[in-house]
């Protein structure tokens, strides 16, 4: 019995312990909505009370609650709005701030004549229609409208508060009165656009509203998507993202524009948010679609590098079509790439087909890889370079390392570091393989010797001895590689083989027309192995031939002889037409020339207009002439005539030209001023006279002497001293 008591007792406390505290939060609630009701914010009253806004959303919301338990226990409450007065207040415009024409907001208040303050559109349409007061029907008689500063103030500074109010308190409220607030929100923060603030806001208020069930979610997301592309805000974004289903963005991706989707990629790119697989995806293909330009090339691929970090699969395959397709233009070490990805890489490589339908269903475009010129292309070879460097050298991977390199080999023949590493391999093989068994497919000897010689290298010594020079191995090189092997066999217990691989090279040499080249080889076949029936044969027949050649070289030094003394005989006829018994120069005789310019009008001549004179001969078969430019060309002086001689042969020239009290005289040796293709130029004057004086004159021309091209002597007109 004690017990039952002590335990009734106990349940009383705890009830009236609870009774108290109850009675405790109604007071504090109904206190705090009292405050609201008496138009004090909600920011301001949770500054008040030291809590949250969204505490004191939730505390109206539980005010609401008790009022509802008392008036069903018959007490009459005045204050049982709760969160619908708070809305209500929102929704309320003070009427000190509306005009008491449209009963709405002022946006641009005007005080009237009357001393009242209206909306300017309303007031300027009232005053039109009768020249009264809208408030008193009094006239008025100054139409005349002053701004209201005080009165735009205030509206904007309501407008801002009710705003930031409705930020504050919107994500706690109820659909149903969340959807009340936010389109006034939304409606005065257009009207500060396009403000970067209200910018900001508006993505704000509509991440709000695309979460409230009933409303056009297509429209609010799209405008929300271009919002964020202007305030470029990764917190937003995120929010966006997790606000709206992978469905509707599957739909919405596609109809955005690429610097949207790349303003969606850059806030999900490091993080872990909902739908960043589809818009990384859809980013990729929209690259993919334009890759003319290494700069996107090079962006998809750090896309797809970066996405592959955490999803593989198809991403890492993504990574290796395009990095088959365009490794030559691709910022992308291979050492660091994964070598699954270099494999699959490999695995495109060896099929083309392939690799443009997995291109085709991944990016929606097959990258140009079926209609690609060359597959695979020459710079993927490095690509099977990097995977058989990465095998470890151990038995059963020799092989494959081989195979490997012989593919690059057979994609890019001439890229040096395939060639390093295959010839390092290959001699690594013909140390250790058989390559006469051939089981791994490869021609290991032909290919050996062919990298060798091809790129001038010794034959190792430790080789030399394995070689088995099959006829098939030896169609494989050119004369000039045969001949390197030839030599380099040159070792007593290969002298034999040498000469037989000497003697093939003959035999090419021969084909080719290269008869010199074909003698040589017999002789260095013989000189390796005299036994060698080919080489003796070859050797003789090089003999026979050589003497016919002598005797043919014989005959011909023998008319070359006849030749040179019937050219000595010209010679001699010549210089005796040349010269008079008495020993001048027949060709000097009276050698002056007049040149006569009133022929010419030179009026209309322009600077670099040129006047020739006739030829003139100077000695016997050549001859010269003058070109005059009466206006001087591009090198003369304003007002000043230029004049040049010019002359067939490369002649070492003296002459004197005079004109009125010109005395002007040229020596040039003309052979030291040819042209490329070996033509004589112009020498002379670019300011030879005054062009004022040519009206009327004439050019004297006397020519001193002639010095033929390499002669020692001169041909000097009578009366000359040309002793200089």
């Amino acid at each position: 019995m004690a017990e039952r008591e002590a335990k009734r007792q106990k349940t009383e406390k705890d009830d009236d312990e609870g009774h108290k505290a109850s009675q405790k939060d109604y007071d504090s609630y109904d206190l705090i909505l009292r405050m609201s009701m008496q138009g004090m914010s909600t920011e301001s009253i949770a500054t008040v009370w030291k809590m949250e806004p969204a505490e004191v959303v939730q505390i109206l919301e539980q005010a609401e609650a008790f009022n509802t338990k008392d008036s069903e226990g018959g007490q009459s409450q005045d204050n049982s709005q709760g969160l619908a007065l708070l809305v209500k207040r929102l929704l309320t415009d003070p009427p000190e701030l509306c005009c008491p024409i449209s009963h709405a907001l002022m946006e641009d208040p005007v005080v009237a004549n009357d001393g009242f303050t209206y909306e300017r559109s309303c007031v300027e349409e009232c005053l039109k229609v009768r020249a009264k007061s809208p408030m008193t029907g009094a006239a008025i008689e100054n139409l005349v409208l002053y701004d209201n500063k005080k009165v735009k103030s205030e509206t904007v500074s309501f407008k801002e508060s009710v705003v930031a109010e409705i930020l504050c308190v919107a994500p706690q409220l109820p659909h149903h009165l969340a959807s009340k607030v936010l389109p006034r929100a939304v409606e005065f923060v257009r009207a500060q656009l396009p403000d970067s603030t209200a910018r900001r806001k508006l993505l704000t208020l509509l991440l709000l509203r695309v979460k409230l069930p009933g409303v056009d979610r297509d429209a609010i997301i799209q405008e929300i998507v271009s919002l964020m592309v202007e305030v470029q805000d990764d917190g937003q974004v995120l929010e966006f993202l997790r606000a709206t289903d992978e469905s509707e963005l599957q739909m919405l991706l596609p109809n955005l524009k690429e610097d949207m989707i790349i303003v969606l990629y850059n806030a999900v790119k490091e993080a872990d948010a909902k739908g960043k697989l589809l818009i990384t995806k859809e980013l990729a293909c929209r690259l993919a679609s334009r890759l003319g330009d290494d700069v996107r090339l090079n962006k998809l691929w750090d896309v797809l590098q970066l996405t592959d970090r955490y999803e593989h699969g198809d991403w890492t395959k993504a990574s290796a079509v395009l990095l088959a397709a365009f490794i030559g233009r691709l910022n992308a070490y291979l050492p660091d790439l994964d070598f699954c990805l270099l494999n699959d890489a490999r695995a495109y490589l060896d099929d083309q087909d392939v690799a443009a339908a997995f291109a085709k269903r991944f990016f929606n475009y097959d990258l140009g890889i079926s209609t690609a010129v060359q597959w695979p292309p020459k710079q993927a070879a490095r690509i099977f370079v990097d995977l058989a460097r990465r095998l470890e050298p151990c038995e059963g991977r020799e092989k494959q390392k081989l195979q490997l390199l012989v593919r690059a080999h057979s994609i890019n023949a001439s890229d040096v570091l395939m060639r390093e590493a295959l010839a390092h391999q290959l001699h690594s093989s013909m140390l250790h393989l058989k390559p006469a068994s051939d089981d791994c497919g490869i021609d290991v000897e032909g290919l050996f010797l062919k990298l060798f010689l091809e790129d001038d290298m010794e034959i190792p010594a430790d080789v030399l001895p394995n070689l088995t020079l099959q006829p098939v191995h030896l169609k494989q090189l050119s004369a000039e590689e045969l001949m390197s092997l030839a030599r380099q066999l040159g070792m007593p217990e290969r002298c034999a083989d040498g000469a037989r691989v000497a003697v093939a090279a003959a035999g090419l040499f021969a084909m080719d027309g290269l008869e010199d080249a074909c003698h040589n080889a017999f002789l260095d076949a013989f000189r390796l192995d005299p036994s060698n029936c080919d080489a003796s044969r070859g050797l003789a027949q090089a003999v026979v031939t050589l003497k016919g050649k002598c005797k043919e070289l014989a005959g011909s030094l023998q008319q070359v002889a006849a030749d040179t003394l019937d050219l000595k005989g010209a010679v001699r006829e010549l210089t005796n037409k040349c010269y008079a018994p008495e020993g001048k120069c027949q060709a000097f005789t009276g050698m002056s020339f007049v040149w006569d310019l009133t022929v010419y009008d030179f009026s209309n001549f322009a600077k670099d207009q040129r006047q020739m004179s006739d030829k003139f001969q100077i000695y016997p078969g050549i001859n010269a002439w003058i070109s005059l430019y009466p206006k001087g060309d591009s090198l003369s002086s304003p007002g000043e005539a230029a004049l040049y001689a010019f002359v067939e042969s490369p002649v070492h020239l003296k002459v004197r030209f005079q004109c009125r009290t010109v005395n002007r005289m040229l020596d040039h040796d003309f052979a030291t001023t040819l042209t490329a293709k070996g033509n004589t130029t112009g020498r002379g004057y670019w300011n030879f006279i005054e062009a004022s004086q040519l009206d009327g004159a004439s050019i004297r021309i006397d020519i001193l002497s002639v010095r033929l091209p390499a002669a020692s002597l001169r041909i000097v007109a009578p009366g000359f001293n040309d002793m200089g």
